[in-house]
């Protein structure tokens, strides 16, 4: 029985507290590794960029594995990869949390682009902002203070998760 798969998602994982974590000494190479990871685990990596407090990843991804157990993969496998090469003080460690959203095949483009320019996006936006915007056009619901924590703060969010807040409403 044959699988037909076209599973655009689209991750964006954060350093634990937006810090400065990822250093451009060896940023490309973590993304070069999380590129072969994801590769190794049967999704097709289609952009993996980021800044120095996150990474987006863009993949058609393998039904094999749920999100959650993707996620843990790759943040299991990048602190492994990042640990030879930072000092202990510089340590990458994520947040808790992650976004994960799906995209149409007529968007896949327009993501590839717009994860390829995060350092010329960020120039004038910030992460935060960022997130939000995407959030907003994915009309997932959202308080201001989780998107606070989730961002800043050692603690994962407090109420639910990302990925089923349907019900939360945004307050602005």
């Amino acid at each position: 029985m044959g699988v037909f798969n076209k599973y655009y998602l689209h991750l964006i994982l954060t350093t634990r507290n937006g810090a400065p974590l990822i250093s451009e000494n060896w940023r490309s190479q973590l993304y070069q590794h999380l590129e072969a990871r994801l590769t190794f685990k049967g999704h097709l990596p289609l952009a993996v960029n980021g800044t120095d407090n996150h990474v987006h990843l863009f993949m058609n991804a393998s039904t094999e594995y749920s999100v959650q157990e993707i996620i843990k993969d790759l943040k299991m496998q990048s602190l492994q990869f990042a640990f030879s090469l930072t000092t202990r003080q510089q340590r990458l460690r994520w947040h808790q949390g992650f976004a994960a959203m799906t995209y149409s095949y007529s968007q896949v483009k327009a993501v590839v682009k717009f994860i390829r320019d995060q350092e010329e996006y960020h120039i004038n936006k910030s992460h935060k902002d960022e997130v939000e915007d995407m959030l907003d056009m994915f009309e997932v619901g959202y308080e201001d203070f989780e998107l606070e924590e989730w961002l800043f703060w050692n603690s994962a969010p407090s109420k639910s998760s990302w990925i089923d807040r349907s019900s939360v409403s945004k307050s602005k």
